[in-house]
């Protein structure tokens, strides 16, 4: 298994959570600024999958050619009319990835390791540029095979 290969496998286990969001492999930073051309229907999220590799640990703490890849999951949903840039679906969606991606190793064979979990957060409301939008992220590594 490769990163794009592991990077599939997550978009695949992320379109089969409850919420059913809508998956994309993405590549970049998330700002407000970039996705005011998204157009979001309001029935489900929008996840934006990305991997922005990672170091290659010692060759002594390795077995092969291995990286401690980052991964990162941008969800997104119009605010809730009833808040101020609040989007309940974004939460609910960023937490079902969160727990999702807590036991997931992926192919056991190429993955020695499971995730280790490092942040869910809020990155922006629909407060900010005027999108209607509220984002959250969801950041993981994982120790990933290369050959």
């Amino acid at each position: 298994m490769n990163i794009t290969e592991h990077l599939e496998a997550c978009k695949a286990l992320i379109e089969q959570l409850p919420s059913q969001p809508k998956v994309q492999l993405f590549s970049g930073t998330l700002a407000a600024e970039n996705i005011k051309d998204l157009s979001l229907d309001g029935q489900r999220c929008y996840v934006l999958l990305g991997c922005g590799g990672g170091p290659i640990p010692p060759k002594k703490d390795r077995m092969g050619l291995e990286c401690d890849a980052v991964f990162g999951a941008f969800v997104l949903a119009k605010s809730d009319s009833d808040t101020k840039g609040v989007s309940r679906q974004a939460m609910t969606t960023a937490n079902e990835i969160l727990i999702a991606f807590d036991n997931y190793r992926g192919n056991i064979k190429t993955n020695p390791n499971l995730p280790e979990l490092q942040l869910i957060e809020d990155l922006f409301s629909g407060m900010k540029g005027n999108t209607n939008f509220s984002a959250w992220q969801v950041v993981w590594t994982q120790r990933i095979k290369l050959s």
